[in-house]
């Protein structure tokens, strides 16, 4: 099995849209939640998101089973223009997201190896911290290793 890298580009969308679907699923998992209620709308906003950010806030990595020709599994990172602060002098902030492998290429440094481009991204744009959410504990070892660190702190508010 060859596994080759890169970042995605539009001829990919529709992969990167199927990579998030499968990512939903598996969240979901933890909900006991089967299906998402109005997938075809999930799928075209996805898609329309990724039409207008791909390449320039939004840069997803993936990884391809060349013999198979498929992407197997991929991850994003958004570029964001903070106001500065103490912390952040320049205000650039990366976050991670849409990180997912097929279940198959699991447990082979696929994500390794993404997660490598998605940090030399955000140093390319000077980024000065990423975050990322996550509860999986074998992705939070991943992550662990490269330095990233839990911070308690964060809370949401639901707008929908």
């Amino acid at each position: 099995m060859i596994i080759g890298y890169r970042r995605a580009q539009k001829t990919d969308l529709d992969d990167l849209v199927e990579l998030r679907i499968k990512l939903n699923y598996y969240d979901m998992k933890e909900d006991n939640i089967t299906k998402v209620n109005n997938e075809r709308q999930l799928r075209d906003t996805i898609k329309k998101v990724l039409e207008k950010e791909l390449n320039k806030t939004i840069y997803f990595y993936i990884a391809l089973d060349e013999k198979e020709n498929k992407v197997v599994a991929g991850g994003a990172i958004i570029i964001q223009q903070l106001i500065p602060f103490s912390t952040i002098p320049n205000g650039k902030v990366g976050f991670i997201t849409s990180v997912y492998t097929n279940e198959k290429y699991r447990n082979m440094g696929i994500q390794k190896n993404i997660m490598k481009m998605m940090i030399e991204c955000a140093r390319y744009h000077n980024c000065q911290r990423i975050e990322l959410n996550a509860t999986n504990p074998n992705a939070i070892k991943l992550y662990e290793s490269y330095g990233f660190k839990k911070m308690d702190f964060k809370y949401r508010l639901e707008l929908l």
